[in-house]
């Protein structure tokens, strides 16, 4: 991968149909930005179908992590770090040839040098491919996620995109559900991405990651169950618009003002799902 240098020398840049690296890359309309993998699948999913079948839109994935942190069971239970983190390594990139991916950048840090401190070499991997993708959608975890490794993953992407010019900016910036749903957020802050798209595909795409559904997590049955709560509860009074959605939080006014902070943002949020709860008693 002479042609893009990344800080961490154990990144893998994968391109499903084969596309010189800079080219797959450059083309990205869709980026995501997951801590580990099988995030991409959890959160982005409404992204990876629209640009599925597309010859306009076209998905990227960033996984941040190596995932060598999970925990093993089963016929896994004896597998060293590195080995465990190679098969998710490679499920990842089937997951990515499955949902026809533009590319699939492996940034392999570990989680204990993203989770309590600023990792500069992971600031200029996400600097330098975010200013190459140059995406009108960028997916990221939301600010409310309960995992420690998506947070930190968060905040480094924010701080990236705070320091980028206004001009290379998605147009469309958005923190998705994985742990922890996002039913509750007030309207103003809530955007609905519809799943129904290619159902066999949102099922594949889920079951690619063995290692994680048979250590005992069964990820694949709880997404799917939680896109179809998500769009028959969306709204008491009206008819499902859609049978599969997932929810974000609109992260756009994070970047309207470089001064206003995650933290900021979470007190905005929270102060007015309060005063909404609050009024429905009055």
């Amino acid at each position: 991968m002479k042609a893009l240098k990344l800080k961490n020398k154990n990144a893998d840049i994968f391109i499903p149909d084969g596309s010189p690296p800079l080219s797959a890359i450059a083309r990205t309309t869709h980026l995501c930005i997951g801590s580990h993998p099988d995030d991409l699948e959890i959160m982005a999913y409404a992204a990876i179908a629209e640009c599925y079948e597309s010859d306009e839109n076209f998905f990227t994935g960033i996984v941040v992590s190596d995932g060598q942190g999970s925990v093993r069971s089963g016929k896994y239970t004896d597998f060293s770090s590195l080995e465990f983190s190679r098969i998710r390594q490679e499920e990842q990139k089937k997951a990515a040839e499955i949902g026809k991916y533009s590319a699939a950048v492996l940034l392999n840090y570990q989680s204990s040098d993203i989770k309590n401190c600023e990792n500069l070499n992971l600031l200029n991997d996400l600097e330098k491919l975010i200013l190459l993708t140059r995406p009108e959608v960028l997916l990221l975890h939301s600010p409310f996620d309960q995992h420690l490794s998506h947070i930190a993953v968060l905040k480094h992407s924010i701080t990236v995109l705070k320091n980028i010019l206004p001009q290379y900016k998605p147009r469309i910036i958005l923190g998705c559900e994985v742990w922890g749903s996002l039913d509750w957020l007030p309207e103003k802050y809530k955007v609905a991405m519809n799943c129904e798209a290619y159902p066999e595909l949102a099922k594949q795409l889920l079951k690619v990651f063995k290692s994680q559904i048979e250590c005992g997590k069964q990820y694949d049955r709880a997404v799917l169950a939680r896109r179809t709560a998500n769009a028959t509860f969306y709204n008491a009074y009206t008819e499902d618009k859609s049978s599969s959605l997932t929810f974000a939080a609109d992260l756009s006014i994070l970047l309207d003002n470089k001064d206003f902070s995650i933290k900021m943002y979470l007190s905005d949020v929270i102060n007015l799902f309060g005063k909404e709860i609050s009024a429905r008693y009055n």
